[in-house]
C-alpha cells in the first residue's frame, strides 16, 4: 500500500505540529502551492485489512479522497479545532527562503485509488471527511 500525508492518533503528525503552533504562535505559515491526499491512519488500517483477506497483490494507492493543498489541509485542521489565528500561504519558493533546511517537495502528489477500487471496491472517505472524525476524537482524546 503506497499512501500520503499521513496522521494517526500516536506520535507527532503534521496535523498536531499545525495545532500547536497555532496555539503557541497565533499564527501558521503553511506552504500553499504543494497538492496531494491527507490520509486518516484509521481509514488506512482498514482497508489494509480489508485487501488482508483478497488474494489480491500488486502496488495499491490508498489515501482518503480528494486533493488539497498543505495549507487547505493545516487552515481546516485549525479551524475544526477553533483556534483563532493567522493564516498565511506560502508559496514553496518563500517557504524554502525562511526554512532552508526544510525537504524538496513535488507539487503534485495526489494518488488515485484506481487499482483499490477495481479490487476491493474503495471505501476510502473524503479527506475532510476523515479530519472531522479525527478532530472530534482528538479533543475526546484530551490531544
Amino acid at each position: 500500500m503506497r499512501t500520503a500525508w499521513l496522521y494517526g492518533y500516536v506520535g507527532k503528525n503534521f496535523v498536531k505540529t499545525m495545532l500547536r503552533l497555532a496555539r503557541e504562535h497565533g499564527s501558521i505559515s503553511v506552504v500553499a502551492d504543494q497538492m496531494g491526499n491527507p490520509t486518516s491512519a484509521n481509514d488506512l488500517a482498514y482497508e489494509i485489512l480489508r485487501m488482508a483477506e483478497t488474494d489480491g497483490y500488486g502496488t495499491y494507492h490508498c489515501t482518503n479522497e480528494g486533493t488539497c493543498s498543505w495549507f487547505d489541509f493545516a487552515s481546516t485542521a485549525v479551524d475544526l479545532a477553533g483556534i483563532e489565528c493567522t493564516k498565511e500561504p506560502l508559496s514553496s519558493a518563500e517557504y524554502k527562503t525562511r526554512f532552508p533546511l526544510s525537504a524538496d517537495r513535488p507539487a503534485y502528489s495526489s494518488l488515485d485509488n484506481m487499482h483499490l477500487r477495481e479490487t476491493i471496491g474503495n471505501e476510502m472517505r473524503p479527506w475532510r471527511d476523515a479530519l472531522e472524525t479525527y478532530m472530534a476524537n482528538l479533543a475526546e482524546l484530551g490531544d
